[in-house]
């Protein structure tokens, strides 16, 4: 399950789910095997990742069917972002999967705080949660630096072409003339 990454401190944060632009069919409107499927990858990952978190899932499923749906849904989203960097940049999702871990650590830490009723251990797990919640917010920081430098990088690769494409304007709108005229109707310029 090491291939598909979650940031589990984005489902932790409430009912709303981040918006992410790889938007996964509704579970309802899947096959029924599918539907399981995606379901069984996201609360195995759960599993893997935040075991407390997995419990409190379990309980949902059949407490709050509504809740845990959404919610699935949202791990659905993210992993499938985390795949789509898997792809474009390895070396930042090399930091996810590490982020990802550090969250998911981070998540069973404050259902760890919830549960204890020793308030000597409640602020000794306070302070480490506190401790770790920086380094992920530094480790998200240089995620985010990564991404301002790829996309640096694709602003450049872009303005190149498009001077590129400046300095062959009367060539490329002669090939698409006479595409048109002699009727081969390819709409590649």
């Amino acid at each position: 399950m090491a291939g598909v990454i979650l940031m589990l401190g984005l489902i932790a944060r409430g009912p709303h789910c981040p918006h992410h632009p790889y938007e996964p069919p509704h579970p309802g409107m899947l096959p029924p095997e599918e539907r399981k499927e995606i379901i069984e990858k996201a609360l195995n990952f759960i599993r893997e990742y935040a075991p407390l978190k997995y419990e409190e899932m379990m309980k949902m499923k059949e407490e709050e069917p509504m809740k845990f749906g959404h919610q699935i849904r949202c791990i659905v989203k993210i992993m499938m972002k985390l795949e789509h960097l898997k792809e474009v940049d390895p070396e930042a999702y090399k930091l996810a999967e590490k982020i990802a871990r550090l969250e998911g650590k981070a998540f069973d830490m404050a259902i760890k705080y919830k549960r204890e009723q020793s308030e000597e251990k409640r602020e000794k797990i306070k302070k480490e949660l506190k401790d770790l919640l920086y380094q992920i917010f530094e480790m998200r920081q240089r995620l985010r630096e990564m991404r301002i430098k790829r996309l640096e990088r694709e602003i450049e690769r872009l303005k190149e072409m498009l001077k590129e494409r400046e300095r062959m304007k009367d060539k490329i709108v002669e090939h698409h003339l006479t595409e048109l005229i002699f009727g081969e109707d390819i709409i590649s310029w």
